[in-house]
Order: C-alpha cells, then sequence, then structure tokens
C-alpha cells in the first residue's frame, strides 16, 4: 500500500513537471514570434505602460500575446480585458486567444478551457482571464473587488474623458494592489487631445507633467518614451509606440 502511494505520488510529480515545462516552452515560444517593439512592451516592468499604435499594426496581438505569455509564466494568475463594449472584446480579442491556444497550446497537448458564455478562459495551471465591456457606469462598478496581475484597457480613447479618469483611477488601479499588477492603455490615436490616454502618450505637449492640489506641476511627467534600462517614475506612464513600416 505505501509503495502504491508513493509510486503515484512520483507519477503526479512526473507528470506536473512534464506539464510545467512544455508550459515553459509555449511561453517561450509566444515571445520568440514577437518583433522587437512587442517584445520591449511585455517585456517592460513599469506597472503603468502605454501604447500607441495605428490600426492593422499587430496591437491587438501584441496584447493577448503577453497576457497568454504572463499567464502562462506562474500559476494562479489574473488578467482582465477592458474594451468599450463586449462586442469590441469578442471581436478583436476573443479570436485571437483562440488562435493563440491553436497556435501555442494544443501542438504541445496543453488545453484551454475556454468558456464562450461568458468571455472567460483558463490555462491548465490555473491561471485565467476574464474579458468585459465597460459601456455603463453600472458595468464599470461591477468591476470592483477582484484583483489582477494584468490589466490591459483596449482604446480607452473611445471613453469619454470623465468616465476615463473614473475607471482608470477609481476602479482598475484597485484591482491591481494586493497581486503588485501592470496596467495597460493600449490605443489608436484619438480624435481630441485631451483625456488620460492623450496625456499617457502625449509626449510632444511640453506641459504635459502631474499637477498638485495647487494645480502647478510637480515636475513628473505624465508620460516617458521606453527605453530599455530606464525607469521611468512611480507616476509615469512608459510609453510605447510603433508604425507599420
Amino acid at each position: 500500500m505505501i509503495e502504491e502511494a508513493f509510486e503515484r505520488l512520483e507519477q503526479r510529480q512526473s507528470l506536473s513537471a512534464a506539464n510545467h515545462n512544455q508550459l515553459r516552452e509555449a511561453a517561450q515560444a509566444i515571445r520568440d514570434d514577437f518583433f522587437q517593439e512587442q517584445r520591449d512592451l511585455e517585456a517592460d516592468p513599469a506597472k503603468m505602460k502605454s501604447l500607441l499604435a495605428p490600426r492593422q499594426s499587430g496591437k491587438t496581438r501584441a496584447d493577448d500575446m503577453s497576457v497568454f505569455a504572463k499567464l502562462l509564466d506562474k500559476p494562479n494568475r489574473r488578467a482582465l480585458i477592458v474594451c468599450l463594449t463586449l462586442k469590441q472584446c469578442r471581436e478583436a480579442h476573443w479570436m485571437t486567444f483562440q488562435d493563440l491556444a491553436r497556435e501555442y497550446m494544443e501542438p504541445r497537448g496543453l488545453e484551454v478551457d475556454f468558456h464562450e458564455s461568458d468571455l472567460r478562459f483558463t490555462l491548465p495551471n490555473g491561471s485565467r482571464c476574464v474579458l468585459v465591456g465597460a459601456e455603463t457606469r453600472e458595468k464599470i462598478e461591477r468591476l470592483r473587488g477582484p484583483q489582477d496581475d494584468i490589466i490591459i484597457l483596449d482604446e480607452p480613447g473611445s471613453f469619454s474623458a470623465d468616465t476615463l479618469e473614473y475607471l482608470i483611477f477609481d476602479i482598475l488601479f484597485a484591482r491591481l494592489i494586493s497581486r503588485d499588477g501592470e496596467l495597460w492603455l493600449t490605443g489608436t490615436p484619438g480624435l481630441y487631445a485631451k483625456g488620460a490616454f492623450y496625456r499617457a502618450t502625449a509626449l510632444e505637449d511640453a506641459n504635459n507633467f502631474h499637477k498638485g492640489p495647487d494645480g502647478k506641476s510637480t515636475g513628473v511627467p505624465y508620460a516617458m518614451r521606453y527605453k530599455k534600462g530606464i525607469e521611468t517614475p512611480e507616476e509615469c506612464w512608459s510609453f510605447h509606440t510603433w508604425t507599420l513600416a
């Protein structure tokens, strides 16, 4: 009896080690397929990142590949994808995540548990991702509570300025505290030169600094262009960009 129990334990440990290696291989395969700017974005250690990129330039795929790789790195990680509407999440991200599972997981015998009814999936190591829409105040309020390792707010320029400020600073930041998580603002150029996403990507604006209670500049930039090896200030967005060229 004791010998059989030890044999079963050894088998489980062997399967666990093999599974861990496959997950690590899948994460590395994803990172190997990044182009350099995508690789910089994912590897940037900053907790606040912003990305400005034109349409059809690999922005959404970079978001989803990064989430997938980070979830594969460690068990029981949590990710949240936020779009203006649930339909946008489904059209922009859900199919991409399924494609990534077919490309990187299935060839290694790894299964992803997709739940299409509520747009969430779970990886073999217990890490999971949820996709949500935030088109109403009620839906935004429902985002209170859970904690995440990474949140991606997609196309933040689609939100009204007041709604975006509230969503970022009152709701999403609070979900990252206990896990010391990352918040990414990723989108295409907006129509208006105002709002949190503009400030997080407007390096050309000479007045783009945090303001104190007296309305005067604190000297802390709202955004700084990412440069490898250079840390951004704690209150500063680490800005990334790329083009189609």
